[in-house]
C-alpha cells in the first residue's frame, strides 16, 4: 500500500473500527450464552452492564467504518488519480488495482447495512426500559461482525494489489462508438429502456408505499413490506439508470457510462450526493424486516417500531426527491435548452 495521505487516514480509522469490533465481540459474546432477564443476580448484573459497554464499542466501530468508507471514496475518486499513471478518475485507480477495489466497496457497503441492522435493532431495544431485545441485539451483532471483519481485510488486500506504475486506460479516453449507430433513444439499446421503465416504475411505487405507511396510524401490515421491497429494488435500478443514461446529461457526452466521473469537481462532485441518496433508501428500505421481526419477538416495543417505520418513510421520501431532483434534472434542462433529448 502507498503512503498516500488519505490511504493513511483510511488505515487509522479503520484501525479504530477493527479495535472497537474486537472490544465489542470480548464484551458481547457472553451476553449470547449466559442472558437470563428473568433474573436479578450478580452475574445477570454484570451482564446488563456488558451490553451498554459493548453497545458503545459498535456504535464506535459502526461510525468510524463509515467514515473511512467515505475517506476511502473520496481517495478513489480525488486524490489516488494522481498518482496512478494515465489515471483520470477513479475508474483508473479500479483497474490499478484489478477490480479489487469494486470488491472491497461492495464488502464495505454490506457490512454498514447489516450494522444499520443493528443500530436499528439497538434503538428499538432502547424504546423500553427493559430492554427485552438485548440478547437478540447482541445476536444480530455477532452475524454481522465476520461482514465487517472481512470487508476490513479485503481492503487491506485491494490497496496492496494497486500498482501505480501500471499505465490504465481511464473511462476519460474511452467513448463507446455506439453512439454512432444511433439506432436506439438511449445510449445502449433496449437494456437501458428497461432500466429506465423499471427505474420509474419502481419510483412510483416507493413514493406510493412511503406515503402509505406515513399515513398508517399504526404498525401496517401490507405497506412496509411494499416499501421495503421497492425501496431495495429501486437502489440498483437508480443506480444503473444514472451510469447508463442520465449521466449522458450531467457529462455533456454519450456513450461515457462512467459512475466516478459523477464525483470529479468539474460535475460539481453530484455522484457523492447521488450515491449517498441511494445509500439511504437502501438503509431505510431495510427497516420494514427489521421493525416487523422486532415488534413480533415483544409486544411493547410495536409503538416504537411503528413511530421507526414512520421515521424510515420520510428519509426514503426525501432520498427520492434528491435523486430525482439532481439525475433527471439535468436532462430536462438540457431539453429545455435545446429542444431534444441528450441522447436523441
Amino acid at each position: 500500500m502507498i503512503g498516500h495521505p488519505l490511504l493513511l487516514s483510511v488505515a487509522a480509522v479503520d484501525f479504530v473500527t477493527l479495535t472497537a469490533l474486537s472490544a465489542a465481540l470480548w464484551v458481547l459474546f457472553p451476553i449470547a450464552v449466559r442472558w437470563a432477564p428473568g433474573l436479578a443476580d450478580r452475574g445477570q448484573l454484570a451482564l446488563e452492564r456488558r451490553a451498554e459497554a459493548g453497545a458503545f464499542a459498535v456504535h464506535i466501530a459502526a461510525v468510524s467504518l463509515l467514515a473511512s468508507t467515505l475517506l476511502l471514496t473520496i481517495a478513489f475518486a480525488l486524490g489516488l488519480p494522481r498518482v496512478v499513471s494515465g489515471a483520470m478518475c477513479g475508474t483508473g485507480v479500479m483497474q490499478a488495482m484489478g477490480g479489487a477495489g469494486y470488491r472491497a466497496m461492495g464488502l464495505r457497503l454490506l457490512a454498514l447495512l447489516c450494522l444499520s441492522a443493528w443500530q436499528m435493532v439497538e434503538g428499538l431495544n432502547h424504546s423500553q426500559p427493559e430492554a427485552p431485545l438485548t440478547e437478540a441485539g447482541v445476536r444480530v451483532f455477532l452475524a454481522s461482525a465476520p461482514a465487517v471483519l472481512l470487508a476490513l481485510v479485503d481492503t487491506v488486500r485491494a490497496l496492496s494489489a494497486l500498482d501505480t506504475g501500471l499505465v490504465v486506460d481511464c473511462c476519460a479516453a474511452v467513448y463507446d462508438p455506439v453512439v454512432a449507430a444511433g439506432r436506439s433513444v438511449f445510449v445502449g439499446g433496449m437494456a437501458d429502456r428497461l432500466w429506465v421503465g423499471a427505474f420509474f416504475v419502481l419510483s412510483v411505487l416507493a413514493g406510493a408505499a412511503a406515503v402509505w405507511v406515513k399515513r398508517a396510524a399504526s404498525l401496517p401490515r401490507v405497506s412496509p413490506w411494499l416499501m421495503a421491497a421497492a425501496a431495495l429494488l429501486w437502489a440498483p435500478a437508480a443506480a444503473v439508470s444514472l451510469v447508463r443514461v442520465f449521466s449522458a446529461s450531467i457529462f455533456g457526452v454519450l456513450a461515457h457510462p462512467c459512475p466516478w466521473c459523477l464525483f470529479l469537481p468539474e460535475h460539481a462532485m453530484v455522484g457523492f450526493v447521488q450515491f449517498g441518496a441511494l445509500a439511504v433508501a437502501a438503509r431505510e428500505g431495510i427497516v420494514a424486516p427489521v421493525a416487523i421481526w422486532a415488534a413480533g419477538r415483544d409486544v411493547t416495543i410495536r409503538s416504537a417500531a411503528a413511530d421507526r417505520l414512520s421515521q424510515a418513510a420520510g428519509r426514503l421520501l426525501w432520498s427520492l426527491g434528491v435523486f430525482l431532483t439532481l439525475t433527471t434534472g439535468p436532462a430536462l434542462l438540457w431539453r429545455l435548452r435545446h429542444g431534444v433529448w441528450m441522447w436523441g
